[in-house]
């Protein structure tokens, strides 16, 4: 890279840390040189000299490398589970620069549109599928590293050699690739309704989720087509993240939706699709489990805030777009009570409907400040512009000016109602 011409301007266009240190070299030198211009060479002398120098230690494993390494980079940031996979392949793959070209181009792109996280959680993701490959759905795992690269029972990624064997450093990295791009704009990949589901999915509480629609990306791997839609990749996933939505919200309504709950699920779910069985999942919801949304206390919002975003989905059977982003829970009745009796409301009646779901809309911020602690009558004008869904609209729109309790208690039957729907159909 030394060698070659940089385009700086293009470079700045990278969310990689390799472009971004290069930037940061490329004009501190630049500044240093227009500063001390005099000096500049000398700069160049101290830099091509013996001060800096490369200490080479031959290892006998590749577990005694990583017990030097770690310990002379005891001060500096140690290596994440994808760098040392990183440094697996490399060792074994035959074509290294090639390899390292599309290292660095995969890294890039998922630093794009996931810069909290390494690139470890894809090969997370990977393990998980080839798990589901060997129909296992044991919920303990082991650690990624060591699927990979510890031949022992059921570490099918070692046991497989994708780390070793030329075919299967292919596969797997042909799959990476595949998921980062899937990952960072899914909406090209998808048809309509699959992505909707997709949508609401992203909303969980959690992203154990994600194991599933990494073994579809899996299953559907030959066919996906970088940058296009392509009916082959997408044709398996709109009914599967179907059931993977009414799934997880059923997990979710009998209040069984922590992370081991939903990733014993989704392994399961994965075995039983390698199988091209029907799911095993159960339906049953209990005659409750509806209560506490309709009894007035105060709820997570951001459990409020799914439902709210599935049932915005529900009411129009999935036919429009609502953005899943920027979406605040929104009380129709006004949220603070201003001490004025009006119609058949309280501060008691009030404070009983308030939290009650069926008096919760989503709306995205802008047009909730706009709405502020206003009555109905004046809300509905914002409703009626709103582009989050079509039930907002309709609530805009309808003659009555009133919100009431009856109105309260009929869409909390109507949630209800259309929740039991979409989990029977």
């Amino acid at each position: 890279m030394l060698i070659e011409d940089i385009d700086i301007e293009k470079l700045k266009s990278f969310n990689s840390n390799y472009a971004k240190n290069f930037i940061f070299f490329h004009d501190a030198i630049n500044d240093f040189k227009l500063k001390n211009a005099s000096e500049f060479s000398n700069l160049c002398d101290t830099i091509l000299s013996d001060t800096f120098f490369v200490l080479c230690v031959t290892c006998d494993s590749q577990e005694s490398a990583m017990t030097i390494f770690n310990t002379l980079n005891s001060r500096g940031m140690p290596l994440s589970n994808a760098d040392i996979i990183k440094g697996y392949i490399y060792k074994n793959i035959e074509n290294k620069e090639e390899f390292a070209k599309k290292w660095q181009e995969i890294s890039s792109k998922f630093e794009e549109y996931n810069p909290k996280e390494d690139m470890s959680v894809l090969f997370i993701q990977a393990m998980h599928a080839i798990r589901a490959m060997h129909n296992h759905a044991d919920s303990t795992t082991p650690s990624v590293l060591d699927f990979f690269t510890k031949i022992k029972k059921n570490n099918f990624g070692a046991e497989d050699g994708y780390l070793v064997k030329q075919d299967k450093i292919k596969e797997l990295m042909n799959f990476i690739e595949t998921l980062v791009y899937f990952w960072g704009s899914p909406e090209i990949y998808l048809k309509e309704k699959a992505y909707r589901y997709f949508n609401i999915l992203c909303l969980y509480q959690n992203d154990m989720w994600k194991f599933f629609v990494a073994f579809l990306v899996w299953r559907n791997k030959d066919n996906f087509i970088k940058g296009e839609f392509n009916d082959s990749f997408s044709n398996e996933f709109e009914s599967n993240l179907l059931e993977l939505l009414k799934a997880i919200t059923i997990k979710f309504l009998n209040n069984k939706s922590n992370t081991n709950e939903i990733k014993d699920l989704v392994f399961k779910m994965n075995v039983d699709l390698n199988q091209n069985k029907d799911f095993s999942y159960s339906k049953f919801l209990p005659e409750t489990f509806f209560n506490d949304y309709c009894s007035g206390i105060k709820i997570d919002a951001k459990k409020v805030k799914y439902l709210l975003y599935l049932y915005a989905h529900l009411y129009d059977d999935f036919s429009s777009d609502i953005k899943n982003y920027k979406l605040e829970v929104e009380h129709i009745l006004p949220k603070t009570w201003q001490n004025t009796n009006f119609d058949e409301w309280n501060e008691t009646s009030h404070s009983q409907y308030l939290e009650q779901i069926g008096n919760k809309i989503l709306l995205n911020k802008l047009t909730n400040i706009k709405c502020a602690n206003n009555f109905f009558s004046l809300k509905q004008e914002k409703y009626k512009e709103s582009q989050n869904s079509q039930e907002v609209r309709d609530l805009g729109n309808r003659e009555d000016k009133i919100w009431s309790k009856a109105d309260i208690e009929a869409r909390n039957k109507a949630i209800e109602q259309a929740l039991k729907n979409f989990i029977n159909k």
